[in-house]
């Protein structure tokens, strides 16, 4: 069955309770408390960390370049020797700029002076050749025996 509910007169209203007495007891928070600063001030170094980090990447990653067509733009000049030999020395530096002349390599001159001595004696050797055979042909032919 249901409980009968009693009515108070009209125009009256029940008692409201003060509000500091109801419910449990609360600690009362301020705004500033140890807590809340300690987290802020993380929050903080974490933000800053991050911020430093960001400028350390990017300056030195200033100094690299990256593509993602791989087309480079440059001035491309073919460097080649007039003669084969081995390089006994190098007279510049990577990415040094010469001028037209520069002496860049010394080469070996050991095959060049080789080759220079064996070219020596095919002349030698083809001139006494030539000087026996123009000898033989003028007493052949320019020079007939007396008759």
């Amino acid at each position: 069955m249901p409980s009968p509910i009693e009515l108070g007169p009209a125009g009256t209203r029940a008692p409201v309770r003060d509000a500091g007495i109801a419910g449990p007891f609360r600690k009362a928070t301020l705004p500033h408390s140890g807590k809340r600063i300690i987290v802020t001030f993380v929050i903080a170094l974490v933000f800053a960390f991050a911020v430093i980090v960001g400028l350390v990447y990017m300056v030195n990653s200033a100094a690299y370049q990256s593509t993602d067509d791989a087309f480079i733009d440059g001035h491309i000049i073919p460097v080649s020797a007039q003669v084969a030999g081995r390089v006994q020395s190098v007279y510049v530096d990577d990415n040094q700029s010469v001028n037209k002349g520069d002496l860049v390599v010394e080469l070996d001159p050991r095959d060049f002076d080789a080759a220079a001595r064996q070219k020596a004696a095919a002349l030698s050797r083809n001139w006494r050749h030539n000087t026996l055979n123009t000898n033989e042909l003028y007493e052949e032919r320019l020079c007939p025996p007396a008759r």
